[in-house]
Order: structure tokens, then sequence, then C-alpha cells
């Protein structure tokens, strides 16, 4: 009989030490980094003069009185880039979706702009930059675009509405100087993002603007 309560008190003990053995093996982490539960990242949330935060959107209506809705996804999404066929891997970071395309701040990524080694993100604005300065967002075989920093803190009114503190931001093709053509004139107001777009058609010289007259800032 003593016998017997010693295998039993042995046979308790084994699985108390097995129960607690199993308990600290599911605790581990995993540390495979395709596996979301495991794996945390870092967000770039939205900045002042682009404020795409999940869940927005902007309407529009353009001098054709044609409209268009530009929104952002729902929630951040996981998002990264490689410069030289992967030979740089950046880190992976949760960024806003704004009209299908990942959102780092300031930067769009919209994806190499010259050729398989170049930088994949392209600049949208800056609100630290003084006006005249410009960065260019594409350049191949002789020819560049460019964009450039016009105005800041200015008012724009648009449908009887003033938007302020507004950054204007100009487009533009160069072949070297002294040519240069605009393409765009961008104007981004403070806590509400892109309110109006004047694009230059270079074939018949006339212009098409687009003005902001509805929208949702989900912040």
């Amino acid at each position: 009989m003593k016998k017997q309560k010693i295998r039993v008190l042995i046979l308790t003990l084994l699985v108390i030490s097995c129960m607690f053995a199993c308990k600290k093996v599911e605790s581990i982490p995993d540390n495979n980094p395709t596996n979301p539960n495991t794996t945390s990242y870092d967000t770039i949330f939205p900045l002042d003069y682009f404020p795409a935060f999940p869940g927005s959107y902007w309407k529009y209506v353009d001098s054709n009185n044609d409209t268009t809705l530009i929104k952002t996804d729902s929630s951040y999404q996981k998002d990264y880039y490689t410069i030289g066929s992967a030979a740089y891997v950046s880190d992976t970071f949760f960024v806003p979706i704004y009209n299908q395309i990942p959102i780092w701040g300031y930067e769009a990524h919209t994806g190499p702009i010259s050729n398989s080694g170049s930088y994949p993100l392209t600049r949208i604005l800056s609100d630290s930059l003084p006006v005249g300065s410009n960065w260019i967002i594409y350049n191949w075989s002789g020819t560049q675009v460019s964009r450039k920093i016009i105005v800041k803190d200015t008012t724009i009114t648009i449908s009887s509405n003033s938007y302020y503190p507004t950054i204007v931001v100009e487009e533009y093709y160069s072949y070297g100087p002294p040519n240069y053509i605009w393409i765009a004139k961008r104007y981004y107001t403070k806590n509400i993002g892109l309110v109006r777009e004047d694009l230059y058609n270079s074939s018949d010289s006339t212009v098409n603007t687009k003005q902001l007259f509805n929208y949702y800032i989900n912040n």
C-alpha cells in the first residue's frame, strides 16, 4: 500500500511538471516575422498638410463639372520598400493608404522614379522647407520632373470658404535651362490636405482646375 501511494505521488508530480513545461513553451514568442500575431511594427502617422488618416475622404469638382472622390483605406497597412533590386530593404511600418498609394508622412510610395535602383518614395510637399525649395520626382534620359514650393502660409478662397494656412507646390518639366514648363499647381491646407489642383494641358495650353467641395478627416 505504501509503495502504491509513492507511485501515485510520483505520477502526480510528473503530470504537474508536464503542465508547467507546456505553459512555458506556449509563452515563448514566435520570432518568425511573417506571423502578424507575434511581430509588432511602428506606425507612420499622417502629417498636418496631408492628413491621410484611415477612413477619410475628399470630394472635388473640376472645370468640366466632373466630380472626383479620393479616399483612404479603413485601416493602416504594412508597407516597406527596396532599393537596387532588393540590395536594400527598409524596415516595415504600418502606413495609411491614400487613393491606393501607401503614404509615408509627406512621401508617396509610388515606385522607382527613374530606374530599378532609384528611390521609390516621391515627396509630395514639405512644411519645413522654405519657399523656393525644389526636389526631383522623375529623371530619365535627360528629362526631369520636379516640384517646388512657391508659396507658404497663404489663404485660398474656394466657393466663399477661406483655407488657411496653405502651401502651394508647383510641378514642372525641366529639360535644362532655360526650358521650364509647369504641369500642375497643388494647394495643401493644414488639417485638410489637397484643396485645389490646377492642371496644365500642353497640347492646347488650357488649365483644368479641380477644387474641394466636401471632405471628412477621420482623426
